[in-house]
């Protein structure tokens, strides 16, 4: 038997220290999916094919978590539009709630433009908010379809190699 010393009685310490620690942080591997991940929500956000200003336009998100509808959003779903560059300026608009996990807005904008939409959806454990953009009349609809076009042509230029230098 070993003599009981300070040094020892504090090994002895920090041993059951740490065996309590690591103990009390097991996984819980049931909250998890098939692939493994936290359950976790996703957005299906959807403007109108064709908005023309000063008549209403029907935006919905379908909510679901890990496949199913999730209809918890009750707490806060939500509609924020602005004119891009404008975040100033935007409105608030609740959603509605239309069907299992489906909610929906229908604003009116009087201005021509290109806007942002984001959608807020949040509840006790979550809170998501995706956004997209949308146009309001034919020069707004070009305009946003060329900058979509560079955007996505740009994510998919060759990588030079140079790390990004020009000399």
């Amino acid at each position: 038997m070993m003599p009981i010393t300070k040094r020892n009685a504090a090994r002895a310490l920090i041993a059951i220290l740490l065996n309590a620690l690591l103990s009390g942080c097991t996984a819980n591997v049931n909250s998890t999916d098939e692939r493994g991940l936290l359950p976790h929500l996703t957005v299906d956000l959807q403007i109108p094919e064709q908005l023309q200003a000063g008549t209403e336009g029907t935006f919905t998100m379908i909510v679901h978590q890990n496949g199913e509808p999730f209809e918890a959003a009750a707490d806060s779903a939500a509609f924020e539009i602005w004119p891009e560059g404008q975040r100033e300026n935007s409105i608030t608009i609740p959603g509605k709630l239309d069907g299992a996990g489906v909610y929906t807005a229908s604003p009116t904008l009087d201005v021509g433009g290109i806007y942002v939409v984001r959608c807020r959806v949040s509840s006790t454990n979550y809170e998501v908010m995706p956004s997209k953009r949308f146009a309001i009349g034919e020069e707004a609809v070009n305009h946003l379809a060329m900058l979509e076009e560079q955007a996505s042509s740009e994510d998919s230029a060759p990588d030079s190699g140079d790390g990004g230098h020009h000399h």
